[in-house]
This record gives structure tokens, C-alpha cells and sequence, in this order.
């Protein structure tokens, strides 16, 4: 009985440990895709410029969210779920 306990307690661990690299992992991404805009953003004065380039990082965005809402509801892994 303690055995069932211990492996059931160690595939709940272990289900949380995949669910938290997975949002790191998206965070992550989150991140340099911010960054990436920064830079673009600095290197450019120009306000068409900058709202195509701020309504492109937005929709690479809601897409990653929409895949990541989508994956979840489906019971799969935001990291079995190619990037496009």
C-alpha cells in the first residue's frame, strides 16, 4: 500500500514538474519575443513601422496563448505542440 502511495505521489510530482517547465518554457519565449521587439522598436522611428511590427509580435503571441489553451483542453503539452 505505501508503494501505490509513493509512485502515485511520484507521478503527481512529476505531472507537475512537466506542467511548470512547459509555462517557464513559455514564459521564456514570451520573453526574447519581447526582447526582439525592443530592439526592433528602438531601431526605428517610424510609427507604421512599429504598429506592424507591435500587431505581428501580438498576434505571434495570441497564437502561442490560443495553442497553449487549445493543447490544454485537448490534455496534451504545450511542448508536444509544434511552434509555427
Amino acid at each position: 500500500m505505501g508503494a501505490l502511495h509513493l509512485k502515485r505521489r511520484l507521478e503527481r510530482s512529476e505531472r507537475d514538474r512537466r506542467r511548470a517547465a512547459d509555462e517557464l518554457n513559455r514564459r521564456l519565449s514570451e520573453l526574447f519575443s519581447l526582447q526582439e521587439l525592443s530592439y526592433i522598436l528602438a531601431g526605428s522611428l517610424q510609427l507604421d513601422r512599429i504598429v506592424e511590427q507591435v500587431v505581428r509580435y501580438a498576434m505571434r503571441f495570441l497564437d502561442a496563448q490560443a495553442r497553449s489553451w487549445r493543447s490544454r483542453r485537448r490534455g496534451k503539452t504545450p511542448a508536444s505542440i509544434p511552434c509555427t
